[in-house]
């Protein structure tokens, strides 16, 4: 493109005038330094991602870890934290306790059937779309080039935009998993 819009100014009476060649001649620079740049860019990109993910999922869960008497972190879960409540050495505390327990229990068998199916289904999900989020980071950072390119004429902006925007969905979904991934990770503890 560059060259037929030099050679078109060389003689005279291109296809592109003169106002065309000093817009889309910085932009055409510009995306080839981006084409260029476009694996190293876009993998470090990713690489942010994902350790956004994992930091946002240790700044939900680190208020929920605590470092017990052995100098050894856990999870903070319903057990520790009503033994920290009620004192088990009494025999109103274990008691207590145990109601707790068999009630509990109960519930649970209970709702064990319903939550199996529940969560085959919500595995199967979770798999299948971290699978498709997968291939459209891989298929967005291949098509880079082309996409950068296509940034540069009028007429294709709209597919390039598309990409970004694509590859822009793909790229978030990881730090949202992370955040439900915790949550659930701590209503999971809180209740067990």
């Amino acid at each position: 493109i560059a060259l037929i819009m030099i050679f078109s100014q060389a003689m005279g009476d291109g296809i592109f005038d003169n106002y065309s060649v000093k817009k889309l001649l910085p932009r055409l620079i510009i995306a080839g330094i981006g084409i260029q740049l476009s694996w190293f860019l876009l993998t470090e990109l990713v690489n942010v991602f994902n350790i956004l993910g994992n930091g946002i999922s240790g700044l939900i869960m680190s208020p929920f870890t605590y470092i017990n008497e052995g100098g050894v972190e856990t999870s903070l879960t319903t057990k520790t934290a009503l033994s920290e409540i009620l004192p088990t050495s009494t025999p109103g505390g274990q008691g207590l306790m145990a109601g707790i327990v068999v009630v509990g229990g109960i519930a649970m068998i209970g709702a064990a059937g319903a939550l199996a199916i529940g969560a085959i289904a919500a595995l199967f999900v979770g798999f299948i779309t971290l699978i498709i989020r997968n291939m459209i980071i891989f298929l967005g950072v291949v098509f880079a080039p082309i996409a950068i390119a296509m940034s540069v004429l009028p007429g294709t902006q709209k597919t390039s935009k598309w990409w970004w925007e694509s590859l822009e969905k793909a790229l978030l979904m990881y730090p949202i998993v992370m955040v439900l991934l915790a949550s659930g990770k701590i209503i999971s503890n809180i209740l067990m």
